[in-house]
């Protein structure tokens, strides 16, 4: 068993492995850093956006709208049959009554 080890030729030696291993966490780390780069955000640098200009008597209109809702629903809640039509017939749809502003702005 001793003549097979001693007459056995080598055809790499435990150095070049250890050169192959090295080699090889190399590339691996190289890939890994690659990657890593290309996840990360360019330099480029990217001014932040401007809030839009909404018009002031739009957001107004929608306030208001909103506060005719509320107090729209609050009457229906308090009142459902506030909207029945005095003859009783069902069958014809109620005009909503408008509410009046009161100087909310």
């Amino acid at each position: 068993m001793l003549k097979i080890f001693k007459n056995h030729d080598d055809d790499a030696s435990i150095l070049d492995d250890f050169d192959f291993y090295e080699e090889r966490e190399k590339a691996l780390q190289e890939n890994k850093a690659r990657q890593h780069q290309q996840h990360q955000p360019s330099s480029i640098v990217v001014e932040p956006k401007k809030p839009l200009a909404v018009p002031t008597d739009l957001v107004g209109h929608i306030t208001k709208s909103f506060a005719q809702a509320v107090r729209l629903g609050e009457a229906k809640a308090v009142s459902p049959s506030a909207e029945k039509v005095p003859g009783g017939d069902s069958s014809i749809p109620v005009k909503p009554v408008e509410v009046k502003e009161s100087g909310l702005s």
